[in-house]
């Protein structure tokens, strides 16, 4: 019933204790693998189609983005992002299920969050434009500027005066205007 220690185990204990722990007394075993690397490009584009979709529905909710809406609208991005995460799962490229499962936990909350922000900044706002086109020319420089604006968004206010806002959508959480 006693521990047996040999030299070469003094020895990995005595460089690492993990080390020996790891293998001596758990039983573990050096393995090769490798790690998955998600396609930023195909989660972004999938979480962009959620979101356009989401805000074209929500105005059928309401022609304005409600505050006090915020159950409806929180119910409603649930629905498409469950449509629209298992249509990206099940895609050619898709990561594999434990990818997947860690996408789920890692960005349902977040994206979920867009409706207090939104709620925060842009109560009394209807979308106007998703996905908008924009090209610019820099001749002088030689160059041509390409891009989206993911949305934008158009209020009037009680003296009739128009205000525009520009969204860009990101995977991280940066709660300003």
């Amino acid at each position: 019933g006693r521990l047996r220690i040999s030299s070469t185990q003094l020895d990995a204990f005595s460089s690492c204790p993990m080390k020996w722990l790891a293998k001596y007394l758990f039983g573990l075993e050096r393995v090769n693998y490798e790690t998955e690397q998600i396609d930023h490009r195909a989660l972004g584009t999938c979480m962009h189609a959620i979101y356009e979709t989401f805000f074209r529905e929500a105005m059928t909710v309401s022609p304005v983005f409600r505050k006090d809406l915020e159950p409806a609208y929180t119910e409603l991005l649930k629905g498409i992002m469950e449509v629209e995460f298992e249509r990206f799962a099940h895609a050619p490229t898709a990561p594999t299920r434990t990818t997947m499962r860690h996408i789920l936990e890692r960005y349902t909350n977040d994206m979920l969050s867009i409706i207090q922000a939104e709620a925060k900044h842009f109560d009394g706002y209807a979308s106007v434009a998703f996905e908008a086109k924009r090209q610019s020319v820099y001749d002088d420089l030689g160059c041509l500027l390409e891009g989206r604006i993911d949305r934008i968004l158009s209020r009037v206010d009680d003296s009739g005066e128009r205000t525009y806002a520009v969204v860009d959508y990101k995977k991280s959480i940066s709660d300003r205007k």
